[in-house]
């Protein structure tokens, strides 16, 4: 098997691996039919890329995407994971704030 069909097939193996874990989580649940629909969209967009480094990148956002999905929806059920994501999207958002801050000092 060459490398290109290697990719191919992964990024199949993927994309049913994403669709199983969409119906796991979020079944026939209108968060579900938007996953699928994003899910489906971001695939075929990107079904036409050849180079091997930017489809592993594509890969790699796509499980990100979901991970993160997860950890948001286990967040709203669990007071203290609640609590931490607070705390880290405060964080992220003053560090973006001053990093927006320092670029336009710089101008």
């Amino acid at each position: 098997m060459n490398p290109a069909q290697a990719v191919e097939r992964s990024s199949t193996r993927l994309y049913r691996d994403c669709l199983r874990l969409v119906d796991h989580i979020a079944s026939k649940s209108p968060k579900g039919q938007q996953l699928r629909l994003i899910l489906r969209t971001e695939f075929k967009k990107n079904m036409g890329e050849t180079d091997p480094v930017k489809i592993e990148a594509l890969k790699g956002g796509a499980i990100r995407g979901l991970s993160n999905y997860l950890v948001h929806e286990s967040g709203s059920n669990d007071p203290q994971l609640k609590k931490r994501m607070e705390a880290v999207k405060t964080h992220a958002l003053a560090d973006l704030k001053q990093r927006q801050q320092e670029r336009d000092g710089k101008r």
